[in-house]
């Protein structure tokens, strides 16, 4: 895929006492030009080396009459390996915003790999990891 870009639209953060600081950034990604998913990444602000992070894509049709039934979700986990960042999928269910009604589909975890839409989750979760500023703080995690 090809001509991936980011529109980062907007982050939240949320005090979790002595867990720290949990914080959420999302925006939307095109392909030529043309809306082709919404993505959410979540972390513990200062912990990114040791906690990592969750990734949730809703892919598919985000023109202004799609629906729902015309979009799938994915949901990824970002950690720090003793070699750099690993991803590994998860299930869909079990994350707030995959379950927002936006995405009428779920993948489970175990199903991604070898599905049509894991390369384009990985290939849009790049595209979010190089592209928004806001996840610096991970993508440095794994450099050190």
């Amino acid at each position: 895929m090809q001509n991936i870009t980011i529109e980062p639209t907007n982050q939240s953060e949320v005090d979790c006492g002595e867990h720290g600081v949990s914080r959420t950034v999302w925006g939307y990604l095109y392909v030529e030009g043309v809306p082709r998913a919404v993505y959410y990444v979540q972390w513990t602000v200062g912990r990114a080396a040791e906690n990592g992070a969750n990734v949730d894509l809703l892919m598919g049709e985000w023109e202004d009459d799609s629906t729902p039934e015309q979009r799938v979700a994915v949901s990824l986990e970002y950690r720090v390996g003793p070699d750099g960042p690993e991803f590994r999928s998860l299930d869909p269910h079990e994350r707030p915003h995959a379950n927002s009604g936006l995405a009428a589909h779920n993948i489970p975890g175990r199903h991604v790999m070898g599905n049509p839409v894991a390369a384009d989750a990985y290939a849009f979760m790049h595209a979010v990891f190089g592209q928004d500023a806001r996840v610096a703080e991970l993508v440095q995690a794994s450099q050190v």
